[in-house]
């Protein structure tokens, strides 16, 4: 999870992500950071993701965020079929990929450790600069209405 203050939550998963698995990580992660005094204002966002769609996990977070959540049929609708829109999806795994793969790590904890470290090591500015290029990534999404577009580098 990633915010202006930079990495916020993060947890590498070793299981198919489902909906019982994905409410259990908003419960640790998600909810704690956002019921903060600091972050009682930001919005939460996912995709439409199967795990994000679950019942389970729209009862937690209308009971837990109440109109402060974007996915489907949230309070804040996700667009359906989107384009990449979350910020993890339009920048932190590519920029990580490119990151990690310098290190060719030969199993998958070492791959684990290198993407630890190269997700704290992001400079604070990047954070910054992916959040503040987020209206920009919207209104090329109406532009090309919902259909794919070139980002922005």
């Amino acid at each position: 999870m990633i915010g202006w203050e930079g990495l916020l939550g993060m947890r590498i998963l070793d299981e198919t992500i489902n909906g019982d698995r994905y409410s259990d990580i908003l419960r640790q992660i998600v909810l704690p950071v956002m019921q903060s005094a600091e972050h009682e204002q930001c919005l939460f966002q996912q995709d439409g993701a199967p795990p994000h769609y679950a019942i389970a996990v729209r009862e937690i977070l209308d009971d837990h965020l109440q109109n402060r959540w974007v996915g489907r049929r949230g309070p804040i609708e996700w667009p359906a079929r989107s384009p990449d829109l979350t910020a993890c999806d339009y920048w932190l795994w590519g920029y990580l990929k490119e990151k990690v793969y310098v290190w060719k790590p030969q199993d998958v904890d070492m791959l684990k450790l290198v993407i630890e470290e190269e997700i704290r090591a992001i400079p604070l500015n990047m954070y910054h600069n992916t959040i503040n290029d987020f209206p920009k990534h919207c209104q090329l999404c109406l532009d090309a209405n919902g259909k794919q577009f070139e980002a922005i580098k």
